[in-house]
């Protein structure tokens, strides 16, 4: 938890510099992403579209996860999609659009594995309330049943377990349904 907590202040602070810097780059910035040196498709007539997106996102004031096609303004995007022989186009604000980037990578890859490290506690916490509260109520489901036969034989005395039912029944058939 505490490297997510430093993950997300790394994000806050990034993400805070990025909002005060759009106001005065944004009209630098839109004449860079202009540029022929970049790939026409990604950018091109898209310009005005991804310019609308970051006005709307510094407008609501950013956040996590980030917006879509946040990726077309950091500085690696930009250098991907620059033709060849061309420089790509360079400014602070495409810096700071890949430092924003990547502290969100980095919280969203740290708050999954947070994720799934609580879901796995959640699961054993039910199995073993579940367990608990069975034998309690002194009930079995019939997993119960199927489990406790495979453990018996599988443990100690269970060769001669499956010698002693083998002897008296050929074959066993379950109904599992509760249709009675």
């Amino acid at each position: 938890l505490q490297q997510i907590g430093e993950e997300a202040a790394a994000f806050s602070g990034a993400l805070a510099g990025l909002l005060t810097a759009w106001p005065e780059a944004r009209e630098e910035v839109a004449r860079k992403l202009r540029s022929p040196a970049l790939n026409a498709a990604v950018y091109g007539r898209r310009v005005e579209g991804l310019i609308k997106a970051m006005d709307i996102f510094v407008a609501s004031g950013g956040g996590f996860p980030l917006v879509a096609d946040f990726e077309k303004f950091t500085a690696v995007r930009l250098a991907a999609k620059t033709k060849k022989n061309q420089e790509p186009p360079e400014h602070d604000f495409f810096r700071l659009c890949q430092t924003v980037q990547e502290g969100a990578a980095a919280l969203a890859h740290d708050l999954d594995q947070y994720l799934l490290f609580l879901k796995r506690e959640f699961i054993a916490t039910a199995q073993k309330k579940l367990a608990d509260r069975k034998e309690k109520d002194n009930v079995m489901f019939f997993d119960d049943l199927l489990i406790r036969l495979k453990d018996a034989l599988q443990q100690s005395g269970g060769g001669e377990l499956a010698l002693i039912v083998g002897q008296k029944d050929r074959g066993a058939l379950t109904d599992e349904f509760q249709d009675t």
